[in-house]
């Protein structure tokens, strides 16, 4: 059975991790997330840039960084979380309901937006339960797929099963 579409479970926790954020001060948007040498704002910075990412805009973000996926991502994730706490939020706000995306199955945004509110809220000590059925189908996604993580490769040979869901 084809799984539903992850929209509706982005948009709601894009939602959640934005009313989470609410009223931070400077000092915990400078926290140190658990994404290496990002903040806790470059890591919302960078869910911004990718939640406007087309396929065109992907690319052509790539090659302007010398085809560097992680040069590409720094410089986009520190040009969304410019300015005051206060700007990067309402950048962050103005994007919750996109439906744009880098080119890739939807999933892998899903994935996203179920790893990096945790990278940002675990340093915070903000506590979040996601809906079983975005982690489920995040999971399904990353056991199949070597795109960027390599879940795929790295769970051969082993036997996954979850015991809570």
């Amino acid at each position: 059975m084809a799984a539903s579409s992850p929209w509706p479970l982005i948009h709601a926790e894009r939602k959640a991790l934005l009313a989470d954020l609410q009223g931070l001060s400077d000092q915990q948007w400078d926290t140190p997330s658990l994404c290496a040498g990002w903040t806790v704002r470059q890591v919302l910075g960078h869910m911004t840039a990718t939640a406007k990412l087309t396929p065109p805009g992907f690319f052509a973000h790539f090659i302007g960084s010398g085809f560097r996926f992680n040069a590409m991502a720094d410089k986009d994730a520190n040009r969304e979380s410019a300015g005051t706490p206060a700007e990067a939020l309402a950048r962050f706000a103005a994007v919750v309901d996109n439906t744009s995306h880098p080119p890739g199955p939807v999933d892998s945004i899903l994935g996203d937006t179920v790893v990096h509110p945790e990278d940002i809220r675990r340093p915070l000590g903000i506590r979040h339960t996601c809906p079983t059925e975005m982690l489920v189908q995040a999971a399904d996604f990353y056991k199949r797929s070597n795109l960027l993580i390599g879940g795929k490769r790295r769970i051969a040979g082993l036997t996954l099963r979850a015991t809570d869901a």
